[in-house]
């Protein structure tokens, strides 16, 4: 059985312009149907939810309406945003996904709060356990502390080492995240495995479209994901965020993309249009 959590839920959240407009076109029961689609999408693993006609029966089953009414809802609170599509034919909603973040940094904080009272109390026995090795031996203690550092900088070398874009792309990532914010970013050893998950999946996307794999093109493709984040994403800046969310970060963005295309085209369509209507006026 899956952990029970809460989320909040305005009072006022009916007033919400979006949700007016849910309701005008949905009425009462489109309302009730969005937030079952809510709570379902909290109780799932990618906070997403995957809409085609087995989950629309489920749904419909559990609200006790028809399949009909369910699809009709959900275009609706796609057409006003409630709910963004995502990659793979996948919906998600930017108020679930806030709601997870903060449960996670709730989460983070209190494990982090935990560990520092664990050390302190470890250190506590520590020094303890140091002073009275030291003053039976200390040429010993002095040795043994020379060859943990040794060792430590042996690994922080071999970490560094294992991407060798690495260091560019989190220099890239310094720089960006300076920028949004105004301030440095903290980088613990966690942020650094989820940029390498992150490189390794444009890697592939390079490869797959038959590019070459090299720092440069690893690079340029590592800064355009970041200039080209929605601003969801720009706005909350998190490099385990956008890991976890690449495919739908890439679907959002190839949407937006051929969206102004369509636009400018239309643009252009249209202003030769007043040129041949004003030549013709001329003539």
């Amino acid at each position: 059985m899956k952990d029970t959590f809460y989320f909040p839920h305005d009072y006022n959240a009916r007033n919400d312009l979006k949700m007016q407009a849910l309701i005008d076109e949905c009425g009462a029961a489109g309302y009730g149907i969005f937030w079952a689609i809510i709570e379902i999408m909290h109780e799932e693993d990618d906070h997403e939810l995957l809409m085609n006609s087995t989950i629309c029966r489920a749904i419909a089953k559990q609200m006790a309406t028809s399949v009909e009414q369910i699809e009709t809802v959900v275009k609706s609170c796609l057409s006003v945003e409630l709910f963004i599509e995502g990659g793979n034919g996948k919906i998600y909603s930017e108020r679930v996904q806030r709601n997870i973040d903060k449960r996670i940094e709730l989460s983070e904080k209190r494990s982090k709060a935990g560990k520092i009272s664990a050390k302190v109390r470890e250190n506590a026995a520590s020094v303890k356990q140091a002073l009275t090795s030291v003053e039976q031996n200390p040429t010993k203690e002095r040795k043994g502390k020379e060859r943990k550092e040794s060792k430590l900088k042996e690994s922080k070398l071999i970490i560094g080492d294992k991407s060798p874009y690495f260091k560019k792309c989190t220099d890239i990532y310094f720089q960006f995240y300076e920028k949004q914010v105004g301030l440095k970013p903290a980088f613990p050893s966690a942020e650094g495995k989820h940029l390498k998950e992150l490189i390794a999946k444009l890697e592939n996307s390079i490869k797959n479209k038959g590019g070459e794999i090299s720092e440069k093109s690893v690079s340029e493709a590592f800064a355009t994901l970041l200039n080209k984040l929605p601003k969801f994403y720009k706005d909350k800046i998190d490099i385990k965020i956008i890991n976890s969310k690449y495919d739908g970060i890439i679907a959002e963005i190839r949407t937006k993309s051929g969206a102004v295309a369509k636009n400018q085209m239309q643009d252009i369509l249209e202003q030769r249009k007043r040129e041949r209507e004003a030549a013709a006026a001329g003539g």
